[in-house]
C-alpha cells in the first residue's frame, strides 16, 4: 500500500484492495495516514456493505445512523446514500445526505474517529 499526499487536502491510498482484510502493517499504515492527513481517498475500490462494515469495525465501534432508515440489507450500520428510486418511485437511499448528515458525528457525545 502507498499513501500519496495530495497538494491540498488529504492523501490517496494506492495499491490496496480495501475489500480484503488488511494485514497488521497495512492497517497500521492506514491509521497513521489517517492521523497524518485527516482524509484518505482510496480510488477504484469495489466493496460490498459487509466488507465496508468489516473495515469500519476495525477502526472502532460502528453505529446505526440516527435516521434509522436506508440500511444495507442485514447491516444496519451501513447507510445507503442515493438519489435513485425503484420502479414504484420509492427512494433507494437517503438522497439529501448533505443537508443533515454529519460525518464527524458532531451531534454525539463522542465524535467518530473516521467516516
Amino acid at each position: 500500500m502507498k499513501i500519496v499526499a495530495n497538494s491540498g487536502l488529504g492523501a490517496r491510498l494506492l495499491d490496496v484492495d480495501l475489500a480484503r482484510p488488511l494485514d497488521g502493517p497495512d492497517f497500521d499504515a492506514l491509521l497513521a495516514g489517517l492521523g497524518r492527513h485527516g482524509v484518505l481517498h482510496a480510488p477504484g475500490q469495489a466493496m460490498d456493505a459487509a466488507q465496508l462494515a468489516a473495515l469500519g469495525a476495525r477502526l472502532g465501534t460502528l453505529e446505526v445512523n440516527v435516521a434509522n432508515k436506508y440500511h444495507a440489507p442485514g447491516i444496519p450500520e451501513v447507510m445507503i446514500l442515493s438519489n435513485k428510486r425503484d420502479a414504484e418511485g420509492r427512494a433507494l437511499g437517503l438522497g439529501d445526505a448533505g443537508q443533515g448528515w454529519h460525518t464527524d458525528m458532531s451531534y454525539s457525545a463522542d465524535i467518530a474517529l473516521a467516516n
